[in-house]
C-alpha cells in the first residue's frame, strides 16, 4: 500500500483516518519513501485475489500487479533516500481491508489473454504506458517528455494529454513528483506549439 501527499490535494494519510477503520491497517513492515509518503507491505492468503488499484483512495494506491516491484531503504531517489520505519515481519492484510479493496477495483472479473500482436505501432505503445507507467527510476522524465509529445503529437487536446499523462505517472511503480510532471508536460505543450507554427 502506498500512501501520499500530491500537490494537487489528495492526502493518503487523511484519506485513511477519514476512513475510520484504523483496525484494518495491521502492524506490518513499513518504511518511509524518498518523496515522503509512506509503504506498508501486507501479504495475502492464495485463495484471495487483491487487484492492482491506482487510487483506491485519493492519495491511496495498491500496488498488486504480478510485474510490480518496490525500491526499499536504503535506496535514493534525488538525494533523498527511503527509511524502514519499523522492521515488523509482513503480516497478512486484514480480510475487510481486502474487500474493501476489491470493492473499489473493476466489478467484473475478466482478464484478458497474454495474447500479444507482435511488432507494436509508436501509437500502440502509447496506448500502453498509459497502463503500464513510465519504467524505472532514471528513464522517466524522458519517457513522460516521450508519451506526452507524442499524444500532442497526434492532436490529443492539451486538457487530455494531461490526464493521461497522470495516469501513466501514477501507473509508474516510482511517479514523478506533481510539480516534475507539470514541467515537462509545460515544456512538452510549448515545442508542440512551435512545430505547429512552423508548420
Amino acid at each position: 500500500m502506498d500512501i501520499d501527499r500530491h500537490e494537487n490535494g489528495a492526502d493518503g494519510f487523511k484519506s485513511i483516518e477519514e476512513l475510520n477503520h484504523g483496525d484494518w491497517f495491521k502492524r506490518t513492515l513499513a518504511q518511509k519513501t524518498a518523496g515522503g509518503g509512506q509503504q506498508l507491505f501486507y501479504m495475502k492468503d492464495d485463495s484471495q485475489s487483491v487487484q492492482q488499484n491506482i487510487g483506491w483512495l485519493p492519495g491511496v494506491d495498491i500496488k498488486a500487479h504480478v510485474n510490480n516491484y518496490v525500491v526499499v531503504a536504503p535506496s535514493a531517489n534525488h538525494e533523498k533516500r527511503y527509511v524502514w520505519l519499523n522492521h515488523e515481519p509482513i503480516v497478512k492484510a486484514n480480510v475487510e481491508l481486502i474487500k474493501a479493496i476489491n470493492k473499489h477495483t473493476a466489478s467484473n472479473n475478466y482478464h484478458p489473454s497474454s495474447y500479444k500482436s507482435g511488432d507494436g505501432s509508436a501509437t500502440s505503445e502509447l496506448f500502453e504506458k498509459i497502463v503500464n507507467g513510465l519504467g524505472v527510476t532514471g528513464g522517466r522524465n524522458n519517457a513522460l517528455a516521450s508519451f506526452i509529445g507524442g499524444l500532442l503529437f497526434r492532436g490529443v487536446n492539451a486538457k487530455e494529454a494531461y490526464q493521461l499523462a497522470l495516469t501513466a505517472n501514477q501507473n509508474t511503480d516510482e511517479p514523478l513528483p506533481d510539480n516534475e510532471v507539470n514541467r515537462t508536460f509545460e515544456s512538452m505543450l510549448k515545442k508542440e506549439l512551435r512545430r505547429r507554427e512552423a508548420e
